[in-house]
């Protein structure tokens, strides 16, 4: 689960309506999700967590950057690869 973020309100954010857009913006975006107190697969507890999505693209992204950073490309080829990326990400 994401950490409560009624605390994290408290502790840094001015106001409550601050807070929500943050989450409704991180919820638009894909990268956390509402767990209902209905999911039995979380045993009744309810609030955000991480999207598996996200994770996912995370794990991805890492894994580019760790071949970019063990092949001997030169900056060139480097710059067509990330273009086709970028391409790649547009057409979803």
């Amino acid at each position: 689960m994401v950490p409560n973020l009624a605390y994290i309100g408290t502790k840094c954010v001015r106001s409550r309506r601050i807070l929500q857009r943050a989450r409704a913006k991180l919820a638009r975006l894909g990268l956390i999700e509402h767990v209902s107190y209905l999911n039995s697969r979380r045993g009744g507890l309810n609030g955000w967590k991480l999207s598996s999505r996200f994770e996912t693209a995370v794990k991805q992204l890492a894994n580019k950057c760790v071949g970019f950073k063990n092949r001997k490309l030169g900056s060139e080829e480097k710059d067509r690869m990330l273009l086709g990326l970028m391409a790649a990400g547009r057409h979803r």
